[in-house]
């Protein structure tokens, strides 16, 4: 069985590994918000600009950017999840360590 000193380092381990992930994504996210900002904004100013297609392209960026959302929250429940389980074994173990 493992000792609470390495729950607790578990459980620090794991959480960072699930916030570098979930600073991947946000990443991610920041740079395809941009990318349609830029298209929109192109779009506007020119003159021969179709609309449809920058239409049919923003939407593909927002689909995007929601599945990666989506993998957003199933970090945030893995992550509470598994933190949730680790947090009671340390518990335990403090209890029986005593």
């Amino acid at each position: 069985m493992a000792s609470s000193d390495e729950i607790y380092d578990e459980m620090i381990a794991y959480t960072a590994l699930k916030m570098e992930q979930y600073r991947a994504l946000t990443s991610e996210i920041e740079e395809l918000e941009k990318e349609e900002e830029d298209m929109v904004s192109g779009a506007y100013g020119a003159p021969d600009g179709d609309i449809g297609a920058v239409m049919d392209q923003i939407n593909v960026y927002r689909d995007q950017v929601l599945c990666l959302r989506i993998e957003i929250e199933q970090i945030w429940s893995e992550m509470h999840a598994h933190r949730a389980n680790l947090m009671t074994r340390y518990r335990d173990q403090l209890v029986s360590e005593l």
